[in-house]
């Protein structure tokens, strides 16, 4: 403050030295007054910038606002930001959000940005509205049915979903956490998000069985943006993507499904089946063995794995899978797998007469393919068979030529005539029914005859 007073003495003295007789006499009054209100005005000034100075040097530090700014410690890659937290009980860390796990899969992070899809057409309303089950996929349309069985119907209204714990209101009479239960998990929202996805699920097998592949795969995005958890979402989501020939996509999600849920027998088929439409044997046959050790009484997956086993040069290992059929619970196709136990037992130079009458008797032969059984054991002729083909439906006619002619040639291959078995390979293929098992195995037998490149 020294350097202020000194400024102000300096600044009187000056003027008093300037005062003169002109002062003494009265003249001169206006000038000195002027100085006067401009010396006032001048050390005011330097008085509030003096103030100012020393209230900013000696403010402590401590003071001083401070602004934090923290990344989160595993963000993603490309900066993208994440939704915030949903806080979690007291004690327990924040859980996260739900649609965070969904971001990782590619196909879903895409899915996140679209508009939400249109409602669907009544019929599959309609469906999605019935409660089924979702732990097995027996489906019309979606799941193939690569062993000429006949097409399943609809699946029947199963039993109720499992609803959440029972709603407990606290003193305030909002609602409460049962005891014991995972706090995130056990509110209203999450509960509703839960049934949201089970809906949007549904929604998705309705659009499937209409054949509407895009459409199906936009639901199950939207069940597995809802829940990530959702295993049945992304197999549901990889069947759809099979049908439409997506192979990689529809692998993808099958993995996703078994990563989530270890226990889905039928993720490990669905792998096994896009696996061998891929013309991988060896994987296919390891995806349908781990369904089988998870579901002992899968009929499908034994059935696959016995025919690739067939194809493999291991006929005694696919009758094997065969006759588990046969004394399991293959239903609708036993039929099938006593024709291609008979196979196998030729196949490996055994006696597969034997076996075909022991297990032909425990079976009811009239509904297809019984006749074809019938006819091997001679007590039909082909003739017969063949009429049994025909139908008012051309292409459930064509289905079941492709079956006729396929089981025909084996007959003949297994008499030694090459040249009528491949005749009724061709006719196999000249059917067009591609999505048929029989289709491909006749391609097989044609390569090995020599008559297909």
């Amino acid at each position: 403050m020294s350097f202020i007073l000194e400024a102000l003495r300096r600044s009187e003295r000056e003027r008093q030295e300037a005062a003169g007789p002109d002062d003494a006499s009265g003249t001169g009054d206006e000038r000195p007054g002027r100085r006067r209100i401009w010396f006032w005005i001048a050390g005011a000034a330097l008085s509030l910038n003096a103030l100012g100075l020393a209230a900013f040097f000696m403010l402590p530090s401590g003071e001083q606002p401070a602004v934090e700014i923290s990344l989160p410690p595993d963000g993603p890659e490309d900066g993208a930001l994440q939704p915030p937290s949903a806080p979690g009980p007291a004690g327990q860390p924040p859980a996260p959000a739900p649609s965070a796990k969904a971001s990782e899969d590619p196909e879903t992070e895409t899915a996140m940005n679209t508009a939400r899809p249109a409602a669907p057409p009544a019929a599959a309303l309609q469906a999605a509205e019935s409660p089924q089950p979702e732990t097995s996929r027996n489906m019309a349309t979606s799941k193939p049915r690569p062993f000429g069985e006949p097409e399943p119907a609809p699946p029947a209204p199963g039993p109720e979903a499992p609803k959440g714990p029972e709603t407990v209101l606290n003193a305030d009479g909002e609602k409460a956490a049962p005891a014991g239960a995972a706090g995130a998990r056990t509110t209203a929202a999450l509960e509703d998000g839960e049934r949201d996805a089970s809906a949007y699920n549904r929604r998705g097998q309705a659009f499937e069985r209409e054949g509407l592949y895009d459409r199906a795969i936009e639901e199950y995005t939207r069940a597995i943006l809802i829940d990530p958890t959702f295993a049945e979402a992304y197999l549901g989501r990889g069947w759809a993507h099979l049908a439409k020939g997506n192979h990689g996509q529809a692998i993808r999600n099958y993995g996703q499904a078994i990563a989530l849920d270890p226990s889905l027998a039928e993720a490990h088929f669905a792998r096994g089946w896009a696996y061998e439409q891929l013309g991988q044997r060896d994987r296919a046959i390891e995806e349908y063995g781990e369904a089988i050790r998870i579901a002992p009484g899968h009929g499908d997956a034994r059935f696959s794995r016995g025919i690739l086993r067939f194809y493999s040069g291991q006929p005694e290992p696919a009758a094997g899978d065969f006759s588990a059929i046969l004394e399991g619970s293959g239903g609708g196709l036993r039929a099938y797998a006593l024709l291609w136990l008979y196979l196998s037992r030729a196949r490996a130079g055994g006696e597969p007469d034997r076996e075909l009458q022991a297990y032909a008797g425990r079976l009811d032969l009239d509904p297809w393919p019984g006749i074809i059984v019938k006819m091997y054991m001679g007590q039909v002729p082909v003739s017969q068979v063949l009429a049994a083909t025909r139908d008012t439906d051309a292409r459930k006619q064509r289905e079941n030529e492709c079956v006729a002619f396929f089981f025909l040639g084996q007959e003949r291959l297994v008499k030694g005539d090459r040249e009528k078995a491949a005749e009724y390979f061709q006719k196999t293929l000249d059917t067009g029914i591609t999505d048929y098992r029989q289709y491909a195995a006749a391609e097989e037998e044609l390569r090995q005859l020599g008559r297909l490149n």
